[in-house]
């Protein structure tokens, strides 16, 4: 498994107040959508939601811009990481999204946006996951996409229902062209976090990352290229 990301410069996302590291990867899930030409999940699935602390994490790692961007990898991008092709705003008609979009759209768009993800979870997890875990996965997925998760030892231990194995293996999954990607270590720490049900709001009942605890080292100390998913 081959993602095509480009690393390493700064990417400011319009109207967010901050920098975000261009490690930041183009949701996997997404892009699979598009290549594949899917429109909407499975229908024979009902995506389960998410609940409210997982939907927050999930847009903090996105991030949020009103206008279409192109992101790190080149792919034009609007509102909460929502892909609009699979190549650059100037190489393409936006339609509606010229103007923008504003956040009660965007939470409509990624509300869309993670029903693959939340499908792959429920298809391929029989486990019995509590909101936390499924939050955590969906994270995940919607991250890295359904390949990543189906072929890792993560999916193996969930299969056996070791949860605390499975916890520790969130973190190994944080570089990106032989390099340690900052953005990918925080948000698998988040997701483990959460995974485990520690991950809490802040004081203004907002997503805070510096509540996303340390769980260890990865097992082995071995971590994975994203780009070249693990090799089992």
């Amino acid at each position: 498994m081959r993602f095509s990301l480009a690393v390493g410069a700064l990417v400011v996302v319009a109207q967010t107040g901050y920098a975000q590291v261009a490690n930041h990867v183009p949701s996997q899930i997404q892009v699979e959508r598009l290549r594949a030409g899917l429109n909407a999940a499975p229908q024979k699935i009902i995506p389960r939601p998410l609940n409210s602390i997982s939907l927050e994490l999930i847009k903090h790692f996105e991030g949020w811009s009103s206008i279409p961007y192109d992101d790190s990898a080149g792919y034009c991008t609007i509102g909460y990481g929502h892909l609009l092709a699979l190549k650059r705003c100037s190489q393409m008609d936006l339609g509606p999204y010229k103007t923008g979009i504003n956040k009660e759209q965007g939470l409509k768009i990624l509300e869309k946006d993670t029903e693959l993800a939340r499908v792959a979870v429920q298809k391929n997890v029989s486990a019995d996951l509590s909101s936390d875990e499924f939050g955590a996965l969906t994270s995940f997925v919607f991250n890295l996409g359904e390949g990543s998760l189906t072929g890792s030892t993560l999916y193996r231990l969930l299969k056996i229902e070791d949860r605390g194995g499975a916890a520790k293996q969130f973190k190994r999954w944080i570089r990106a062209g032989n390099e340690v990607a900052p953005g990918l270590v925080i948000r698998r720490r988040c997701e483990a976090t959460l995974f485990v049900s520690q991950l809490s709001v802040g004081r203004r009942g907002q997503f805070d990352r510096n509540r996303c605890i340390n769980l260890g080292i990865a097992p082995s100390g071995e971590t994975i290229d994203i780009l070249e998913g693990e090799q089992l």
